[in-house]
């Protein structure tokens, strides 16, 4: 991904994962233009001075995030001259900015040859699978397929292949309810199933996109189950506060509550006038309304 332009899922999803994970605590811009050449950077993250604490609280991304970086998520085990290319992106922002970047490449493993070709070494105080280099403008890796099954690797498990990627599905759908994570994972995921239902119905080549892991019907089930936890945790919330307003009154306030959860796990967009439709429509019109949604995944 760090040297192609492509909009693949992968990219969909891994940028998201990092915007959406770092950018309550950082300044994240994504697709960075490097001068004077074309190529892009995946994405530059500056934190900001006040939010060390929110980033210590995000596990392992969030440790990537602490200092000024250059992120760079592959989709395959980059080779030497992808990381070459990785670092002279780097270099370029360094030069041109002032700020001493570090360099952090994100992929299912991490290849011998780059391992001894940068001379990386096993990160002190980080889990297995983050490589780091002996000088700071060396590129460091964090090797997906190598990392522990933890919450704190999760996001960047979300990242990884095929049972990486499952068993990080699986580990989403066993958080709590408040878990910050389920704020934005889910609707990442059903952007980036979305994107791999049109691919090639566009002209994009096949094996850009067959390079992500491939979302198969068992990880469908775990994404499904996802967006259900989510609706029903909405609809709980309206019933609890209608028992105490009365059984209509109540149901309708579960059955709205519903829709908007829908909405915001559909990215469905909602107007002024959309919300104000819903807020004002009875329970039944309400059900037909989440129905709809279930259905066809739209608002009537």
């Amino acid at each position: 991904m760090g040297c192609c332009a492509v909009q693949s899922p992968f990219d969909l999803l891994a940028k998201g994962l990092l915007e959406a994970g770092l950018s309550p605590a950082c300044d994240v811009s994504l697709q960075v233009p490097v001068t004077p050449d074309t190529r892009y950077a995946d994405a530059v993250v500056m934190p900001r001075p006040e939010a060390a604490a929110l980033l210590a609280s995000r596990g392992l991304l969030g440790r990537l995030g602490m200092a000024p970086a250059v992120i760079e998520p592959f989709s395959r085990a980059p080779d030497e001259r992808d990381v070459h290319l990785c670092v002279a992106r780097a270099s370029l922002l360094r030069a041109e900015r002032g700020i001493a970047f570090a360099l952090w490449v994100i992929a299912p493993r991490a290849p011998q040859r780059v391992i001894e070709g940068w001379r990386l070494h096993r990160a002190r105080g980080e889990p297995r699978g983050v490589w780091c280099g002996a000088s700071p403008l060396a590129p460091s890796m964090v090797e997906t397929s190598a990392l522990p099954r933890t919450r704190d690797t999760l996001l960047l498990r979300l990242m990884g292949r095929d049972a990486v990627f499952r068993d990080a599905l699986r580990d989403v759908t066993a958080l709590p309810e408040d878990a910050w994570e389920r704020a934005f994972v889910p609707r990442l995921i059903l952007r980036v199933r979305r994107s791999l239902r049109r691919m090639g119905a566009d002209g994009t080549p096949v094996e850009e996109w067959m390079r992500f892991a491939e979302i198969d019907p068992e990880a469908d089930a775990l994404i499904d189950s996802l967006l259900a936890a989510q609706e029903a945790r909405g609809r709980a919330e309206g019933e609890a506060r209608g028992r105490a307003e009365g059984e209509a009154r109540g149901r309708a306030d579960a059955l709205r509550v519903s829709v908007l959860a829908m909405c915001e796990v559909l990215d469905v967009a909602l107007d002024n006038a959309r919300r104000a439709s819903i807020a004002a429509a009875g329970g039944d019109e309400l059900a037909a309304m989440l129905d709809t949604l279930r259905r066809t995944r739209a608002l009537p």
